[in-house]
């Protein structure tokens, strides 16, 4: 699935996907940057929030391990 980056900070992910997940949920993210400076993200995230929006939904997640 894919999904677009709202928000990054070192213990928690903010991001939007037309797939709906539900809280506690446990998925592995890689977030690609446009900027060759820096690597791919690899991380395993918990799911704790899901906003339904016009179509999609902002997920909030906890990082848990950084792979």
């Amino acid at each position: 699935h894919q999904g677009f980056c709202k928000n990054l900070s070192h213990s928690g992910i903010l991001f939007t996907s037309g797939q709906a997940l539900s809280s506690g949920d446990a998925i592995s993210i890689n977030l690609q940057t446009s900027n060759s400076s820096f690597a791919p993200l690899k991380a395993r995230v918990e799911i704790v929030r899901i906003v339904p929006t016009d179509n999609k939904y902002d997920i909030a997640g906890k990082i848990v391990e950084y792979q």
